[in-house]
């Protein structure tokens, strides 16, 4: 943790007490959704998955841990497995795609996740679930009423009347923006995470600012303003 402390308003490095939680993050998602597009490549939750703990890892200084179930198979049962590993985490990662939304498992890890945080899953102005909006969603499509309140990080841009996933699989410039908008994402997650230790950076000038939602075509301008407001020690709203 870096802080400023006394009249000397130097920064110094100071230790974070240990987290209430064995884990940082559960990440939930639906298995179709990691399918690779092509045989023998990652699919997209696996690299998601990886990129977010090195640079989470990097951001706390320690690394991250976080729990997935991996299974590639099997019928839609809430097993105990997953049962036991969401009151463990501090955070719950929810991969929204058209499938998630549907699936009784994805939505049972939601309920269970809230349930074990005794219905408490906001604290100060940030939520516990991290809302991470993969696939755009069709109208009918209602994702779980815990995400309402909920901005959420979506990694598709809209081009004119299309929306365009940002899978690495694309190319290069698919694979550095979707680099960019994992570790804009570990930044906030890094923040919450020193917050729920009880341990939130103290910065010597940090202001509250308030970021305004705005359309898809500037989603990505505002997530790396809102980025480089929280590492200048700033507080974002909402």
């Amino acid at each position: 943790m870096m802080a400023a402390c006394g009249p000397c308003r130097r920064t110094c490095q100071v230790p974070f007490p240990p987290m209430p939680f064995d884990l940082h993050a559960f990440i939930s998602y639906a298995h179709i959704d990691n399918e690779p597009l092509e045989p023998g490549q990652p699919g997209w939750v696996s690299r998601f998955h990886a990129v977010l703990k090195t640079r989470l890892s990097q951001r706390l200084g320690e690394p991250a841990r976080l729990w997935r179930d991996e299974k590639l198979g099997g019928s839609d049962v809430f097993g105990d497995e997953i049962r036991a590993q969401l009151p463990r985490a501090a955070l719950l990662v929810s991969i929204l795609t058209p499938r998630y939304v549907r699936s009784e498992w994805c939505n049972a890890e939601v309920a269970g996740f809230a349930a074990a945080a005794g219905g408490q899953v906001e604290t100060g102005n940030a939520s516990r679930l991290v809302k991470v909006l993969k696939t755009p969603l069709a109208p009918d499509d209602k994702p779980p009423a815990l995400f309402e309140r909920t901005l959420g990080h979506p990694f598709y841009r809209s081009e004119g009347s299309r929306q365009q996933e940002i899978d690495p699989a694309f190319g290069d410039d698919a694979r550095q923006e979707f680099l960019q908008r994992v570790s804009d994402l570990a930044v906030e997650m890094a923040e919450h995470l020193r917050t729920l230790q009880g341990s939130a950076p103290v910065a010597d000038s940090g202001q509250v600012v308030f970021v305004a939602e705005c359309g898809h075509d500037l989603q990505a301008v505002r997530a790396q303003l809102v980025t480089d407001l929280r590492l200048h020690g700033h507080t974002v709203l909402p």
